[in-house]
């Protein structure tokens, strides 16, 4: 089971050294960029969205806790946005340790987001995912959610 916590200003920063690394490594992946373009668009991406670190406008960063340990396990970030008049949430970034995946706690951490979501007031949640990202296709399928719009590329070799 596990439970969340806003983030602290000390795993922010353990966050962001990490996320904006993987981030440009999912954008290579993803769009075929040379390492120093997807690093400078993961930076700039991150600088443009979290002006004010955890104090950013609209944007809530929490950490997934092991309710049995008390440790971090992983990371919710999501954003308040409006559709029209409609409030939802966007999900910038969620993940929990390669170690704890496959355990139903990624169903868990969607169930908790859901529920921070309706207190601010959301009618739904958006998200993207890596089309490389099988896994978590499948879980958030499973979740309930539904592709919107799909970008796709080929390769000439």
């Amino acid at each position: 089971m596990i439970e969340l916590r806003k983030m602290t200003p000390a795993e922010f920063l353990d966050y962001m050294e990490y996320a904006v690394d993987n981030y440009a490594v999912e954008k290579q992946k993803g769009e075929g960029l040379t390492q120093a373009e997807a690093q400078k668009v993961s930076k700039e991406s991150y600088a443009k969205l979290l002006p004010q670190g955890l104090e950013s406008k609209d944007q809530f960063l929490y950490s997934a806790i092991e309710k049995s340990t008390h440790r971090a396990i992983g990371i919710l970030w999501m954003a308040k946005k409006l559709n029209g008049e409609k409030p939802y949430v966007f999900i910038y970034d969620i993940e929990l340790l390669p170690e704890k995946r496959g355990q139903g706690l990624g169903k868990q951490l969607l169930s908790l987001m859901e529920v921070e979501a309706k207190k601010l007031g959301c009618v739904s949640v958006g998200l993207h995912v890596f089309g490389h990202n099988a896994a978590a296709v499948a879980l958030y399928e499973k979740s309930g959610f539904e592709t919107t719009s799909r970008m796709m590329k080929k390769d000439f070799n």
